[in-house]
């Protein structure tokens, strides 16, 4: 174990670029996420405000640009049925200084009518699952207000959420069915005692306190997405109990063995944690069923916390790692297999001590390098961290440590990824903790973070977090002005790393584009406000460097062409490309006297071709390969047309590696529909298109149409789809591609920035 503190942040001092002002006030510490595709979540008392953050190269501002939407809270306060009324249990109570007395006058759970309507049905938690979790692979939203509602919510179209199902009146309803018990409860490690004399005096008021409890959520989160074997023909609700939905099941067909879930753990006040079990996509309330309870022990439970292996690929195995803390300052760490069936499951005290210092926030992080799981516990004003690891289905500490520098007040937010953790405290300090393992051996060294924030005194700090890439912190800040007494919230978002490091996460990545939107955001407003390409970005605007997913690399080249473009400047980027296209141009034609100067809105058309290269080439590919394993004779003639023009188009501006797939793919189709008339005309004349690019296409007779991005058909829907970062066109999704293979076409992001097209 090795502490340290002090000493300097291998990054730029961290300033404030952006500042969004809230207009409600926050409930609790976890009311800040932050998805993989760099959507915020902020839950306040009165709604969840969402801000999808926009990164266009059409956009040349020097400040975030966010789409931003609202989930309002329930307009009516949640009333558990659990068959025995209040007023029932206040007869059968002795009006006498006693614990059930007590209980049912201060504890809002017993009697909701002690908070306000307005206060109750404040946001509590927001929390985004992990990607793939709906229909286009975006992450879900889950909320948890004070009154222990919690509800799930899907993007549904443009800046609209749906809700998909109210997990509470769920619950309710199933533990009702079953006699106000859990079904498939597993017992506590440790069982706990209680006096049955007491129980005995007041028998109503326990009763009624443990079936309240048992519904009343306190805390969730989300697991990976895994994938499970099914047996063909089954019902997506077949697991441990079909009876949870009220909605009767249909029987669906799959066409593998296989499919995707995920599970969300949620605490009870009761200790027992419920695991909701999610079929994706999810689409309703038929994808849940309720797949394990565990009772954790626990008399009063705080926060529950799973740890994610990977967020961008699904786990090589289905080994997970959650823990739970308890106001006695214990946390507890499980270890299960999440099969078909929750099995396996052991346990292990982390933090023994009853300190009654309270573990309000716990994040994780999973480290492939020696296969161990990093614990972050946050108690009072100090950190914990742990190291652990599973040997033989058994959980083992292998070091811990606190770091040297504590917070002068009690931490309000915690956020960890990629190996740094971020604390802040109500007293507006914020300490960054850079985590280091080797050999078992775990190192920490914290260092306070400068926040410039506005000249307002005094500041206090509420929730933080790091977006996707630990580029941004996204800090609520509350500042108190001292002629009117008003409080006013402010959502601050800080710069935390350097254009070096930066830089080089881009010259490495790998995956979609937009899971790096907070460094290409980073980079824009670099660029917007400087003028000018340091040397590393100019050799990626180039194409001189590319990074190890060849894809990702143009799409990155692309967007700084654009956005180079759009700044309407002949700057040290614009100059290099055409004196390297001039130098290629002389080498190619020696006996050319005319030195061709090439734009650089030539040059985004190269990249734009290249990249439509890439995914016509897949789009052909995976076709072919779904035709040859299902036997499909019969071709759509829709489909058809999206093919030939496909094919067509690598036959033109392929290279020599589309040869062999162009040829297989002809000789696939019969020979009528290789003529003319198989193939798309102008819907004006019926004249054969001529002229084709990448973005239009013009017929003989001159008339012009822009062409889908996915399909590289023309664009015949009016108004067309639009890709949220570059714009590019696209055909939308009629009921007509159902279970067609345009269907899985059209659901897929834009090739030329992996942006998101609505």
């Amino acid at each position: 174990m090795v502490c340290t503190s002090g000493g300097t942040f291998k990054m730029a001092a961290s300033t404030t670029s952006n500042t969004v002002q809230l207009s409600h006030t926050l409930c609790g510490s976890e009311v800040l996420s932050w998805s993989l595709e760099h959507k915020l979540a902020v839950g306040t008392d009165r709604c969840v405000y969402i801000m999808d953050m926009q990164c266009s190269p059409q956009n040349t501002s020097r400040s975030f640009t966010f789409a931003k939407s609202v989930i309002s809270s329930p307009k009516e306060r949640l009333q558990f049925d659990v068959g025995i009324h209040e007023d029932k249990v206040l007869k059968g109570i002795d009006f006498q200084p006693c614990e059930a007395l007590t209980n049912i006058m201060t504890d809002p759970t017993l009697t909701p009518a002690i908070r306000s309507d307005e206060s109750s049905t404040g946001m509590k938690m927001v929390k985004w699952s992990p990607l793939q979790c709906d229909h286009l692979g975006r992450s879900v939203l889950s909320y948890l207000t004070l009154d222990h509602h919690l509800v799930i919510y899907k993007h549904s179209r443009g800046l609209q959420w749906e809700e998909v199902v109210d997990l509470s009146k769920l619950l309710n309803l199933k533990f009702k069915e079953n006699n106000y018990e859990y079904t498939n409860c597993m017992p506590p490690i440790t069982p706990t005692t209680e006096s049955a004399d007491v129980k005995q005096k007041n028998k109503v008021y326990e009763t009624y306190k443990e079936r309240l409890y048992k519904l009343a959520a306190i805390a969730m989160e989300w697991s990976d997405v895994y994938t499970e074997q099914t047996n063909g023909d089954c019902s997506r609700l077949q697991a441990e109990d079909d009876s949870v939905s009220s909605v009767k099941t249909k029987k669906i067909k799959l066409e593998t063995e296989s499919r995707n879930f995920v599970m969300l753990f949620t605490l009870m006040k009761s200790g027992h944690i419920v695991v909701w079990k999610f079929i994706t996509p999810i689409m309703s309330e038929e994808c849940v069923t309720i797949h394990k309870v565990i009772d954790s022990g626990f008399d009063s439970p705080s926060t529950i916390s799973w740890c994610r292996k990977n967020d961008n690929h699904l786990p090589s195995n289905h080994t997970g790692l959650f823990a739970v803390g308890d106001t006695s300052g214990q946390v507890r760490v499980w270890c299960i297999n999440v099969d078909n069936e929750i099995t396996n499951i052991s346990s292990l005290m982390v933090c023994t001590e009853k300190d009654l210092l309270l573990p309000n926030l716990i994040s994780w992080q999973y480290q492939t390098d020696g296969d161990v799981y990093i614990m972050a516990v946050t108690k009072g004003s100090y950190l914990m961290v742990y190291m652990l690891q599973i040997v033989n289905n058994d959980i083992v500490i292998l070091d811990k440590c606190i770091p040297a520098t504590a917070h002068p007040m009690s931490i309000a937010g915690l956020s960890f990824r990629k190996n740094v953790i971020l604390t802040s405290s109500t007293d507006g300090t914020v300490n960054k903790t850079a985590i280091k393992t080797l050999n078992s051996v775990l190192s920490t060294k914290t260092t306070p973070v400068k926040v410039t924030l506005n000249e307002k005194t005094p500041v206090k700090y509420h929730s933080i977090v790091l977006s996707a890439n630990c580029i941004y912190i996204a800090i609520v800040t509350c500042c108190t002005d001292y002629i009117t007494g008003e409080d006013s919230l402010e959502m601050n978002f800080v710069e935390l790393q350097r254009m070096e490091d930066v830089i080089k996460d881009l010259y490495s990545i790998q995956g979609k584009l937009t899971n790096y939107l907070d460094s290409l955001e980073y980079i824009r407003q670099k660029i917007s406000a400087e003028m000018e390409l340091c040397k590393e970005i100019q050799d990626l605007a180039l194409g001189k460097v590319r990074g190890e997913d060849k894809k990702a690399s143009l799409q990155i080249q692309l967007f700084l062409m654009k956005l180079q473009l759009c700044l309407g400047k002949q700057t040290s980027v614009t100059k290099a490309i055409k004196m390297e296209v001039s130098e290629q141009t002389k080498r190619k034609d020696s006996l050319s006297t005319t030195n061709k100067q090439t734009t650089l809105s030539d040059e985004i058309s190269s990249v734009e071709k290249k990249l439509i290269n890439e995914h016509a080439l897949e789009v052909v590919e995976k076709w072919r390969e779904r035709k040859m394993s299902q036997g499909i004779v019969e071709i759509a003639n829709e489909e058809r047309k999206v093919i030939l023009t496909m094919v067509d188009w690598l036959s033109q501006h392929g290279d020599e590696k589309t040869k062999d797939t162009v040829s297989a793919i002809y000789k696939d189709l019969k020979e009528e529909q290789l003529s003319e008339l198989c193939r798309e005309s102008c819907p004006l004349c019926q004249g054969t298109f001529s002229e084709c690019n990448v973005k239009m296409m013009t017929c003989i007779n001159g008339h012009k149409f822009g062409r889908c991005c996915l399909t590289l058909a023309l664009c015949t829907d009016l108004p067309s789809r639009k890709c949220r970062h570059c714009d590019a066109p696209a055909n939308r999704l009629h009921s007509r591609h159902e279970g067609t293979f345009l269907e899985d076409l059209l659901h897929q992001p834009c090739p030329f920035c992996n942006g998101e097209l609505l």
